[in-house]
């Protein structure tokens, strides 16, 4: 279910920077396009709600597994992956490099 959840965040993203979305241009589409900003708050909802799953998943990984090192590399990783996700829906960036 996770799986999906992100390849449709995915697969949203990219249909976004295949429309012309821009770091530019999102400010002005966002306003004019209902569709576009529907699209965009249900992605936002989206990518929250994953994230929280994945920190709920890794607090219960947390208390119950003895790897130390494990538990803290993969926290590091969701810490870096929630910080990454954040940006680029702060900054409105839509896989165009």
């Amino acid at each position: 279910m996770l799986a999906s959840a992100w390849k449709l965040a995915s697969e949203t993203l990219n249909k976004f920077a295949t429309s012309g979305v821009t770091d530019v241009n999102i400010k002005t589409k966002l306003k004019v396009d209902a569709g576009l900003r529907n699209q965009y708050l249900a992605l936002w909802d989206i990518v929250n709600t994953l994230v929280d799953l994945s920190q709920n998943r890794f607090s219960i990984l947390a208390t119950t597994t003895r790897a130390q090192s494990f538990i803290s590399s993969y926290g590091l990783l969701i810490y870096e992956t929630h910080s990454s996700l954040r940006k680029v829906f702060q900054t409105k960036s839509y896989g165009r490099h």
